[in-house]
């Protein structure tokens, strides 16, 4: 048999502050995500980060970089503080999602989940990371006013969503069942309405 990943057998962090000592009602349900090659997750969002933009440059190379901001957005050092500006963005949102998954005991790195993280960044974003990767990528496709890192970003968007996130979302269901059906209806994807 399987063995159980560690944390697996701990009450999630809402069951606690409910006041429950006892082991709540959970479905047998893994608490974490594989990934790879026939796993939950193929590719590693940080690492489909960097292979888009890698793969946009290695694009740029053979079709050309094709600008497309419009002025004065295309001036140097408006680019440069946009990209200053994604790049604070990026270590913030990073940052807070990152601190608030630990105090809620849920490993960022595809550890076992052993909470929902519903607060701090989390009750604006239910996907702060994805979404800090999202405007990084965009940040150097306008700093490079490289079209084809934008195309790749855009792939990036699609993998993240579709290839990520519907299986983060799926999991989440199964382990924590309307406490995070309601968080999904209160709480956008990545901004606003998306």
């Amino acid at each position: 048999p399987k063995a159980a990943p560690v944390g697996a057998d701990r009450p999630t962090m809402a069951y606690m502050e409910a006041g429950n000592s006892s082991e709540p009602d959970l479905p047998s349900v893994e608490r974490r995500l594989s990934l790879g090659i026939g796993g939950d997750i193929v590719v590693p969002p940080p690492v489909a980060l960097v292979l888009a933009v890698a793969l946009g440059f290695v694009l740029q190379f053979f079709f050309g970089r094709h600008p497309f901001l419009p002025w004065p957005l295309s001036l140097g050092f408006v680019r440069l503080l946009l990209l200053i500006l994604a790049l604070l963005a990026f270590c913030g949102l990073f940052s807070m999602a990152s601190g608030e998954l630990m105090r809620r005991d849920v490993n960022p790195a595809f550890g076992p989940v052993n909470g929902l993280a519903t607060g701090g960044v989390y009750g604006a974003t239910r996907n702060p990371i994805y979404l800090a990767f999202l405007v990084l990528a965009t940040a150097v496709a306008c700093f490079f006013q490289s079209l084809p890192v934008l195309l790749c970003t855009l792939f990036l968007y699609v993998y993240l969503t579709y290839g990520v996130i519907a299986v983060e979302e799926r999991h989440l269901l199964k382990l924590f069942g309307e406490e995070y059906a309601e968080y999904k209806r209160t709480v956008p994807r990545y901004i606003l309405c998306c």
